[in-house]
């Protein structure tokens, strides 16, 4: 028994089960090692019967037996399957067939015999080869069922508990494979192979020194212990590289390196006191080990026949595993940012069909290559081809998935927009490995895409909380910095960004760029908060200083061509954008900027109706409005042509009117100064022309000054029209914007009627946002307007002097978003006092709701209600007010 358990517990810990997972291109695969024939005679010889008599002529079925006990498996298995064939009722037969194809390590076709047993009544050995037969094909949860059958049926042997802990162990379930091997090494204290199993455990966990350092105890304590040595050679053959080994957390790193060099050191002499061929082995096996798995290859295969077929295969695995590796490096220039992980590609894929013609039984050097096939798609942003690997694995029977694969798997559905599959899977991830921080990072993304805000900002916490600024796993006191405490603090000013924090998020940035001023990373971000605040300027110097320490910075190159579109530098911005569109035709954000420049340069219509009616006639107890704008595809970069129309209606006491106005001409965007120039044609009673010009001048990210000249304005009330009187305008003001939350504005406006009126007005406006949350906004204007007229009397309504005072609270609440696309409503409720001259102070009061559409940044959908109470000449008039905006490019 005790012979058993030590071959065992060699196979069934270092063979059977998909291969660590601590890395994303982890890609090490132990030596296949056949069954002991000896557990075959403990377990098989009663059932079958033999007496031993050489001189006893055998029959088919013992003939198999014998075959198989010699390791003939294939002529054993055609006598057994002809024999199940001809008597699938036999159970002798069957049990034999199912056992010699776990020996022979044909497992799927042993699983697919396992639906016939009985686990109540089988022999011990069957089942125990049916359970590691499931094991070696990833069915876990099959092969937990029957070892968990095993112990309830055989307590006392240790195989079934042995299986059951290293199966827990397979599909992640770490804390109960521990709290096992407590258990039974309290009832079985003698028993090493738990020391072992609780190795697997640190190993599959990704702590390689852990579970070396149990291993190297076990042969300190018994030499001989041939189990634990054989151990430890797999582990030294399928260590992790020198530069995967600094990046483990635990222990004290020098301490670690000299454990490492001292059993290589006594691995390598041990192979050199066997002659060179060992020594050329040791040699091979040390290189692959210090990450230089491309000389170790070359070696392999140079001197194939000192090498055994799996361990070359290891090698071949463990070299694409280290190219992805390499992949995921900073590029030394971005003419070079997928190069290593493009050769990656290339070898993996060498790899794997060199595997696939060679026809090989061991399914775990083709697993693992596809695996690491799988990051490395990711990482050249080859998102489709991730997807459909997984999908294939699937369709293969293939349930468990090592969690950097699953990362990858998670980071192709965010790509592809799909975040709620990616925040399930990094979720999965984070239930085995609770503290992986590269799973939290994706499930802040995902879950900011998703809109729970809460769990976004519950990893930020986590993340932060869990870094400490130095990093002193090195071993040494002085320490190193720790760049996952810089990610978790760059989140946390992303996480307020997100949110519409913007002057938390640029407290925050601005913070660290003042301990790290040449941090390019973080100009970076801190220029996008100034932007998204309103200040393209201040924006761009900090882009500019950011080119300046890094001229390559592809974060900051995107960044400035929004940038250069918010400026309206177009000619820049076109120059940029398809750079960078050549350089990163995959890169999501570029494609969002290729996406804004393709709709910068469509057409683009707008319209606007509104109906009213009101329980008054100074305005008309009815009006309708009607009013389109085709805007052509931008001209010489700056201008683009236009044209227009416009409709009015209104029933007044004297009789109803309808107004046309018809317009054209070109608007031009430069990087100071906007404008138009409209020529109109207006019918009203008759035929008048008209014209409109129209500027704005930007003196910097807070200062600007519109002015507007128009002849036949379009503020002509319409009971003005009526009666044969029109309008020139003029209007002159600034706009003080201090950021997204705060404005003030003042507008005079002139305009000089046709019957010898001069009205003058003052317009005034100040906003103020007081509370932020990421989906709701309530911000509060105070408007003050006055106007004086200089003619009493006239046929529209036009009072002397008067003054408005209103207070409003627009609450606005995004209901829903995906992206580009989102739906939101507002409220506006106002408040106020109305005085005219003669007429005293009255109350006012006014409700709008409406509702937004916004999709794919073409389209903008409004459409509302208002119902208000205003006076004129001291009499109050009720009106509700019906209207729709769209915009729209195409």
């Amino acid at each position: 028994m005790l012979m058993m358990i030590r071959v065992w517990g060699k196979t069934q810990n270092k063979l059977y089960g998909p291969e660590k997972n601590s890395t994303k291109s982890a890609g090490k695969y132990p030596a296949v090692v056949f069954l002991p024939l000896l557990l075959f005679l403990l377990f098989s010889w009663p059932c079958w019967g033999g007496n031993g008599s050489p001189a006893k002529k055998l029959t088919p079925h013992e003939d198999a037996v014998s075959l198989a006990r010699q390791g003939q498996f294939s002529e054993s298995l055609s006598i057994l399957k002809n024999l199940y064939q001809k008597d699938s009722h036999n159970k002798q037969v069957f049990y034999d067939y199912l056992t010699v194809l776990n020996w022979a390590e044909k497992d799927a076709d042993a699983v697919s015999l396992i639906q016939q047993l009985d686990p109540s009544q089988v022999p011990s050995y069957v089942l125990q080869a049916a359970a590691k037969s499931a094991r070696r094909e990833g069915l876990f949860e099959l092969a937990e069922t029957l070892y968990r059958w095993g112990i309830k049926r055989f307590p006392e042997q240790l195989d079934f508990n042995l299986g059951l802990v290293l199966t827990l162990t397979d599909m992640g379930h770490y804390s109960d494979a521990l709290r096992l091997i407590k258990n039974h090494q309290q009832r079985w204290p003698e028993n090493r192979f738990y020391r072992l199993a609780q190795a697997y455990v640190a190993e599959k966990q990704g702590d390689y020194y852990q579970a070396l350092k149990i291993v190297q105890e076990e042969l300190a304590r018994a030499p001989e212990f041939k189990g634990a040595r054989n151990y430890q050679e797999d582990l030294l053959n399928t260590f992790a590289s020198l530069d995967q080994l600094r990046s483990q957390p635990k222990g004290e790193m020098k301490q670690k390196e000299d454990a490492l060099f001292a059993s290589l050191k006594n691995y390598q002499n041990q192979k050199k006191q066997a002659g060179n061929t060992s020594a050329l082995r040791g040699e091979t096996f040390i290189m692959e080990k210090l990450g230089a798995a491309d000389l170790a290859r070359e070696k392999s295969e140079k001197f194939p026949d000192n090498f055994k077929t799996s361990e070359t295969t290891r090698i071949r695995v463990e070299d694409g595993g280290l190219r992805v590796r390499w992949g995921e490096l900073p590029p030394k220039s971005e003419k070079e940012e997928f190069k290593e992980t493009h050769l990656a590609i290339k070898q993996l894929e060498k790899n794997l069909s060199s595997f696939n013609s060679t026809g090989a039984s061991d399914r775990l050097p083709q697993l693992q290559t596809r695996f690491d096939l799988m990051v490395a798609w990711r990482d050249a942003l080859q998102m489709e081809k991730v997807i459909h690997e997984y999908h294939l694995l699937q369709e293969e029977g293939w349930t468990v998935f090592p969690h950097y694969v699953l990362e990858a798997l998670a980071d192709a559905w965010l790509y592809f927009k799909k975040p709620e599959i990616a925040r399930s899977i990094y979720q999965q991830i984070l239930r085995n490995r609770p503290n992986d921080f590269n799973a939290k990072l994706g499930l802040f993304y995902a879950s900011i895409e998703c809109e729970d805000f809460k769990n976004a900002n519950q990893m930020v916490k986590e993340l932060r909380d869990s870094q400490q600024p130095w990093d002193y796993s090195d071993g040494y006191t002085r320490g190193t910095p720790n760049n996952k405490k810089f990610d978790a603090d760059m989140l946390g000013g992303l996480n307020h960004y997100y949110r519409d924090e913007l002057p938390e998020a640029e407290d925050l940035f601005t913070s660290f760029h003042e301990l790290a001023p040449a941090n390019t990373d973080i100009i970076k971000e801190l220029g996008v908060v100034y932007q998204s605040r309103g200040w393209p300027r201040l924006s761009n110097e900090t882009f500019q200083l950011g080119l300046g320490l890094e001229p390559e910075h592809k974060g900051i190159q995107i960044a400035r061509a929004q940038n250069y579109l918010d400026l309206r530098e177009y000619q820049k911005a076109e120059e940029l954008i398809k750079k960078l569109y050549l350089r990163y035709p995959n890169d999501v954000h570029v494609l969002k900027l290729w996406r804004l420049w393709e709709i910068h340069n469509m057409r683009e219509l707008r319209l606007e109706a509104g109906y009213g009616q009101s329980d008054g006639s100074s305005e008309g107890d009815q009006d309708l409005f009607l009013e389109g704008v085709l805007f052509s595809r931008p001209m010489h970069e700056n201008y683009r042509a236009f044209a227009g129309y416009r409709f009015g209606f209104g029933s007044f006491p004297e009789g109803d009117e309808n107004f046309h106005r018809l317009g054209a001409g070109f608007e031009y965007r430069w990087p100071d100064l906007t404008g138009l120039a409209e020529a109109t044609w207006n019918f009203a009673d008759g035929g008048d022309p008209g014209l409109r010009l129209a500027a704005e001048w930007e003196l910097n990210d807070y200062w600007s000054f519109p002015i507007e000249l128009e002849l036949f304005s379009r503020e002509t009330p319409l009971r003005a029209l009526k009666n044969g009187v029109n309008a020139d305008a003029a209007s002159l003001g600034f706009n003080y914007r201090a950021s997204e939350s705060r404005e003030f504005s003042l507008l005079a406006r002139f305009m000089n009627f046709s019957d010898g009126n001069f009205r003058s007005g003052v317009f005034t406006r100040f906003s103020q946002r007081l509370l932020t949350y990421p989906k709701y906004k309530l911000t509060a204007h105070l408007e003050v307007d006055g106007t004086s007229n200089t003619k009493d009397n006239t046929p529209y309504y036009n009072p002397e002097q008067d003054l408005t005072t209103t207070l409003t609270l627009d609450n606005l609440h995004r209901i829903w978003r995906r992206y580009d696309r989102s739906f939101s409503h507002r409220l506006m409720l106002s408040a106020g006092n109305y005085w005219q001259k003669d007429f005293g102070s009255n109350p006012i009061a006014n409700a709008c709701y409406e509702q937004i559409h916004e999709a794919a940044y073409r389209l903008e959908w409004v459409y509302g209600v208002c119902y208000g109470q205003s006076f004129f000449d001291g009499d109050a008039e009720n009106r509700a007010y019906v209207y729709s905006r769209l915009g729209w490019k195409f």
